[in-house]
């Protein structure tokens, strides 16, 4: 996996593998069998896996609670003993709120072994610009306290 990850973080522009969101395996377990934890929105979410239990071509991830994705985002999708090995999807639409339907994969010749939902790191320059409005908003929020403090 971590081939892939590496592979996507070099390719896929603002795609970082270290922000992974979500991720649920076939098997259940929240740790996956490469020791990695499930993400900060494991307990907002949920996937079903079915067709069959133990080697799902078919997954339902559903929102159970929190809130919707305000980020470009990807899903990966991905089974380790077929070609090709992973699936990966642009969900910078999605909502967060309407169920990711996932049907017909690797049908009679593996399953979904997991699924994981990445978000994009803002680049340094929307960070900044992000900065200096909190800042003008704070400065002006002082400069009219000030002023009430003065006129009383």
């Amino acid at each position: 996996m971590s081939d892939i990850l590496a592979w996507l973080d070099a390719t896929v522009e603002g795609f970082d593998s270290t922000n992974e969101l979500y991720k649920s395996n076939e098997d259940g377990d929240a740790i996956g069998d490469d020791g990695t934890e499930p993400g900060t929105w494991f307990w907002e979410y949920t996937t079903e896996f079915s067709n069959p239990v133990g080697d799902p071509s078919d997954a339902t991830i559903s929102l159970d609670q929190g809130s919707a994705m305000n980020s470009p985002g990807w899903l990966l999708v991905k089974d380790g003993n077929n070609a090709p090995v992973w699936y990966l999807f642009d969900i910078s639409g999605w909502d967060g709120m309407m169920d990711i339907v996932l049907t017909g994969f690797w049908p009679d010749k593996g399953g979904i072994s997991n699924v994981s939902i990445y978000t994009a790191v803002p680049e340094p320059g929307t960070l900044a610009l992000l900065g200096i409005g909190l800042l003008g908003a704070a400065l002006s929020t002082l400069s009219r306290r000030k002023g009430k403090a003065i006129a009383a």
